[in-house]
């Protein structure tokens, strides 16, 4: 009778035991142990494959999370133009008080500078948004989503890339130790049962 209670006991302590060291050798040991004689290297997972892993992270965000699509319709072209009509209003007025100050009294300069805003204004108001869409297509040409999110995982240490997993997941972590739990204590019934049957 015993055995119904020391098996699935031993059992549960083994599963838990045995997920807790799978866990940790997902990134224990960090850099590679090499066994004597046998020419044999353990190393973790995670460290022995940070690279792969990065280069997938990185074309994972650029394919599925961030796509060209995405990033481009976050843009506020009507916002964006008016920065750009203010902005010019600001460079015209600064022009015209800068270098017509001296030569033509305040009313006609300022005749001279809401002429040429106007005149400016309209030729921008035609051609704005699509030189803003030109700009933002050729900016994110040069932008490499993939890269950059494997060149900033790769300068991660390992250490930080451990506490990130750990801080998002620690729950599902503690949920796996005691799943090997209960898994090893039906195991253990199962074994105690068959002892019980064939003994």
């Amino acid at each position: 009778m015993y055995v119904f209670i020391f098996l699935p006991v031993i059992g549960a302590m083994i599963g838990w035991i045995t997920n807790i060291i799978a866990l940790r050798l997902l990134f224990r040991p960090m850099k590679p142990v090499v066994i004597p004689y046998l020419n044999f290297r353990i190393q973790g997972l995670i460290p022995k494959r940070k690279m792969a892993l990065s280069r997938s992270i990185g074309d994972i965000v650029e394919k599925e999370l961030l796509s060209r699509r995405d990033i481009l319709g976050q843009v506020n072209y009507d916002s964006m133009e008016r920065e750009v009509l203010s902005a010019t209003d600001r460079i015209i007025k600064g022009w015209t008080e800068e270098k017509l100050s001296s030569l033509i009294p305040s009313g006609i300069r300022k005749i001279i500078h809401d002429f040429l805003t106007d005149q400016v204004k309209k030729e921008l108001n035609i051609h704005v948004k699509a030189i803003m869409r030109d700009v933002v297509n050729k900016a994110w040409d040069e932008v490499n989503v993939s890269e950059m999110v494997e060149s900033k995982m790769n300068r991660l240490s390992l250490e930080r890339v451990e506490q990130m997993v750990i801080f998002i997941a620690s729950r599902e972590l503690k949920h796996i130790e005691y799943l090997g739990a209960v898994l090893g204590f039906v195991i253990g019934i199962v074994q105690a049962a068959v002892v019980y049957i064939f003994l």
